[in-house]
């Protein structure tokens, strides 16, 4: 038994049209950021009151299968023993990128230059969504100020 053409070609293109994945992205939003931001400044806020064991609540779940809540309190307090209070925070650079559709993802990165008591810090946020919420993947801190004795 032969297939028609017109059949076939509709059940080749009802076939295609299935296995395809529909998504858009989008890099670079300005709301995106402002969301990132947002978290970014409550950790600040929460560094600043010296409250790291609510700062860890702002972390994935990601996190802490590579460290641990103790190694990033450890962290914060060397941080603020090297660098002293903090006296400006400014995002120096910003990326994201947002997938929605059939698959979806949000991955930002904030590199902030903030100014302490003790001297400058250079600190690279990355930041994911997750269960809905924006939470932080990675917090990379530098400084010259950790060189001293």
């Amino acid at each position: 038994m032969r297939i028609p053409k017109i059949l076939f070609t509709m059940l080749v293109l009802t076939v295609s049209l299935i296995a395809c994945t529909f998504t858009s992205t989008s890099t670079n939003n300005e709301k995106d950021k402002d969301a990132a931001e947002k978290v970014a400044k409550k950790l600040f806020e929460l560094l600043k009151n010296k409250n790291y064991d609510a700062a860890d609540t702002l972390f994935s779940d990601s996190m802490w299968v590579v460290s641990t809540k103790e190694k990033l309190k450890k962290l914060f307090v060397y941080s603020d023993n090297k660098l002293g209070d903090m006296r400006s925070d400014s995002l120096a650079d910003w990326n994201t990128r947002i997938t929605s559709g059939t698959t979806n993802s949000a991955e930002y990165q904030l590199i902030y230059k903030n100014h302490y008591q003790k001297g400058v810090a250079d600190i690279n946020i990355v930041l994911t969504q997750e269960k809905g919420k924006i939470k932080i993947l990675g917090y990379h801190i530098n400084s010259d100020a950790f060189l001293a004795k």
